[in-house]
């Protein structure tokens, strides 16, 4: 399953607006291509380093 794309758009523009690809912990972010409008499953989002995974009930 795809994440929402506008959730997929304000992860990417936090990555780019705070040079992600500078951080210290940045797994799992620094395998995604940020070029690509697809958003990606939320399997992959569920990797990356910060972000946790709501499951609704």
């Amino acid at each position: 399953m795809k994440i929402n794309a506008n959730d997929y758009q304000a992860l990417k523009a936090l990555y780019n607006s705070t040079s992600g690809n500078n951080w210290k912990n940045k797994t799992g972010w620094e395998d995604w291509d940020f070029n690509s409008e697809t958003p990606p499953s939320a399997d992959v989002v569920g990797g990356w380093h910060g972000v946790v995974r709501f499951v609704p009930a």
